[in-house]
């Protein structure tokens, strides 16, 4: 089997429509069991390993806890983004997904 991703939420809204995501990446084995592999953030451009997470819950769960970080550490930076889109202006975004 391949990896493909197996929970995403978006993390914030961006400029032109664009929304950054946390994707976990791995392999659903059955309804409620999971493989893993990595954490991918469009917003923080991060990329995380399995934390022993085993179910597609507590992937969910750890999906979830990595949204709300990046939610609260870049909702600064995403609003500029979309204030100086509103107004046609340019604005260097850092987000990943730009």
């Amino acid at each position: 089997m391949s990896t493909k991703v197996i929970a995403q939420m978006v993390v914030l809204k961006h400029a032109r429509g664009r929304e950054s995501t946390c994707q976990a990446w791995g392999e659903e084995i059955d309804a409620n069991t999971g493989s893993f592999v990595r954490i991918t953030c469009t917003e923080c451009n991060g990329e995380g390993r399995p934390k022993g997470e085993k179910t597609l819950d507590e992937i969910h769960d750890r999906v979830f806890r990595h949204t709300e970080k990046c939610s609260r550490n870049y909702a600064q930076r995403a609003r500029r983004c979309l204030d100086a889109d509103c107004k046609g202006d340019h604005f260097d975004c850092a987000a990943a997904l730009h």
